[in-house]
This record gives structure tokens, sequence and C-alpha cells, in this order.
């Protein structure tokens, strides 16, 4: 994928049709990446991170050719909304939910949700009770330019008490979930995670799918439902 950029002259054009400060958005060049991902990643789910970019001519453009949406608030669900996307094609991946965003998540029919807390779970169950739910576990990454996983994750051996006691809140557990880091340089994090969950999966005979929800653009080697989305650089 490479990068859209301008040259001087071509600003320099910009400029004399248009006050200064502005925002240039190449809809060809999100169109691409959007294809790029989804050629290389033929068996997974394209979520597009709203945090990364939420310019309406971009949201327009992957939605239109097929994207689901990861979004981490009550005005990205209300925004996707207005658009005339619909509740299943989101998933709410903020590890820590708000009253306002598990509101929006209830009317606008947001059901996929991730989680790393026990705590989490009652606030889910008491505004979508018939939510689908990933826990999210950590993945450490030096090599990501901000990791994320200092901050959010669940520890691996607690990924399955987790779900269970999801269940037993009456939610429907769906599978692990987990986040590279922002900017990684490496692939190498998202294999080993993706190895210790066929492992950790064959040892308990549990479905080896697994769903990485993340803001940066890397390709699973698992079998995924959700791959990471993509954003391009306007």
């Amino acid at each position: 994928m490479r990068s859209f950029v301008l040259n001087e002259n071509e600003m320099n054009e910009i400029l004399s049709h248009h006050a200064s400060p502005f925002f240039v958005v190449s809809t060809a060049k999100v169109a691409e990446n959007y294809e790029f991902l989804r050629k290389h990643l033929p068996h997974a789910d394209v979520y597009y991170a709203m945090k990364a970019n939420p310019a309406p001519a971009i949201l327009e453009t992957v939605a239109g050719l097929g994207s689901n949406f990861d979004v981490a608030s009550a005005g990205e669900i209300e925004m996707l909304a207005a658009l005339g996307l619909d509740g299943s094609r989101m998933i709410y991946a903020n590890p820590v939910k708000d009253e306002r965003g598990l509101e929006a998540a209830r009317a606008y029919g947001v059901k996929r949700m991730t989680f790393d807390d026990a705590s989490e779970i009652g606030k889910i169950a008491a505004y979508v009770p018939d939510a689908d739910v990933l826990v999210r576990v950590a993945v450490h990454n030096r090599r990501a330019h901000v990791d994320l996983n200092t901050k959010f994750g669940a520890r691996p051996e607690d990924a399955i008490p987790l779900l269970l006691e999801a269940k037993a809140a009456g939610l429907n557990p769906v599978g692990i979930c987990f986040h590279v880091g922002s900017q990684s340089l490496s692939t190498g994090p998202m294999k080993r995670r993706c190895s210790s969950f066929t492992d950790f999966s064959m040892r308990r005979k549990l479905p080896a799918s697994t769903s990485p929800t993340s803001t940066s653009a890397a390709a699973s080697p698992c079998r995924t439902r959700t791959a990471s989305p993509s954003t391009s650089r306007p």
C-alpha cells in the first residue's frame, strides 16, 4: 500500500481555491487500501476503526465497499447510524464502556462487544443482555509505537474464566480478541498470539477461530472472523 502524497505544486493549486487550513482525502487511495486487505485476507471481515479517521468521505467509501466498523463511543455509533449503517456492522471495542455508549449500542443494535475485565460483564448485560462478547487478551509488543497492552487486555489464563462468567450472566461468548498495538513494526506478536490461542484451544478442545480487533493494519495468520482495519494516509 503506497501512501498518498501531494507535492508542493499540487498543494499550492488547492490553496488557490480553498482557505487554509484544509484537509485532503483521496477516496481512491482509501478504496485501494481496503481492496488490498480484502485480497490478502480473503477469509476475514474487515472492521475499520473510526478513531483512525472519522472523515465522512472515508466512512462512506469503505461502507460502500462492504466494510464493518470498530467503534469506541456513543458518538461514533451515532455517526455511523446517521449514515445508514446497521448496528450489525459494528463492534463496540472499547474495553471500558460508559453508560452513554451502552445506551447507544442498545438503541442502534450493536450487539458485538469486547471486554477484558469482569467489571464490564454486568454493565454489558444490563444494557445489551443478548450481546456477543469477545474477551480481549493482552499482547505485549515492544515494537509497536503505542503498546496499548500496558493498559488493556486480560491475562491469557483468565480468558476462559471470563468467558464462562459472561455466559453465566446471559451473554453470548463468541471468542477471543487482541490488539497488537498501534503502528506495529512487526507481525511477530500477532503470529505468536495466534499460535498460543491455537495451542490453548487444542488443549481445551475449543474452536481455534480468533477475532483480532486492532486499529493497526496487520494480517492475522489465524483463521479469523474479523480482521484489523486499515486506514489510508490522506
